[in-house]
């Protein structure tokens, strides 16, 4: 994390602002922004609650291979049809963004659930933001891969203004000129090991040659590999199909599970890289 600001307390934002909490909704000074590949069996729940609570829901519906793009038009304001297949957020920027007429944006993926607090609080952040000068807005996170949590807290800038725009490269983010800390609830960030490699195989091989981006991938694979097997064995990780090239990429040097019994089933770990998405 970048160490953004900490906001006030909640209680002191809903004093000064006049706002109450819970805010009303549905927003009309946010929308809500997704990207999606292949999200069928998520994205109507999703969709649903987040078309509660804004008024503007747009989606970036990458090519699937499933009911992705039916889903999203059944529950959205505005739908690009990307012909770009699972590509990240690289697509949020120049397909997206753009649409959005709102002053504040709040992104999510769509394997991200936020909490209830958290919706309900949207108003006093942007209201203390705007009245301190902040443009962008740290959300925490709480993630697990294979129902092991990350030890590290951690957070993501998911709420920002709009003019602010979005690279349109993988990894990436707004840049914020000041961020704080939105500490009212949470994003909750839960995937299986099998779905994070697939997203990671393909973000591998579209950011080839890109050192950056190969050792932001690499690392991401190491450490969910490495955490998952403390959990539950490599005899786990190592049964899935994609197995040989994860190990060709982020194991070609280290070999943790040829290492002495007592050192085979690690403490789960993770790192700042291991925390993104």
């Amino acid at each position: 994390m970048d160490n953004p600001t900490p906001a006030a307390p909640l209680d002191e934002v809903v004093l000064a602002s006049g706002i109450p909490f819970p805010n009303g909704r549905p927003y009309s000074h946010i929308s809500f922004c997704l990207v999606a590949w292949n999200e069928e069996e998520r994205l109507g729940k999703l969709l649903e609650l987040m078309s509660l609570t804004f008024e503007s829901v747009l989606v970036s519906v990458q090519k699937s291979d499933d009911r992705t793009l039916e889903i999203a038009r059944e529950w959205a304001t505005f739908v690009s049809d990307d012909g770009v297949y699972g590509y990240g957020d690289a697509t949020f920027g120049p397909k997206l963004l753009p649409h959005v007429e709102t002053k504040w944006t709040f992104k999510l993926d769509a394997d991200e659930w936020p909490s209830l607090d958290l919706l309900s609080s949207l108003s006093n952040a942007t209201w203390y933001a705007e009245r301190h000068g902040f443009d962008g807005i740290w959300i925490p996170f709480r993630s697990s891969v294979e129902g092991v949590e990350y030890e590290e807290q951690h957070a993501h800038l998911r709420l920002f203004e709009t003019r602010l725009g979005w690279p349109g490269q993988m990894h990436s983010r707004p840049k914020a000129n000041r961020m704080m800390l939105w500490d009212v609830g949470h994003i909750r960030h839960d995937r299986s090991l099998d779905e994070m490699m697939q997203d990671y195989l393909r973000y591998w091989e579209a950011g080839r040659g890109n050192a950056g981006w190969e050792d932001h991938n690499r690392l991401m694979m190491y450490h969910a590999c490495l955490g998952t097997a403390g959990a539950k064995g490599w005899s786990f990780v190592q049964s899935h199909p994609w197995w040989p090239k994860v190990e060709a990429i982020a194991f070609s040097e280290e070999k943790p599970w040829q290492a002495s019994p007592s050192s085979r089933r690690p403490r789960s770990r993770s790192s700042r890289s291991a925390a993104s998405t």
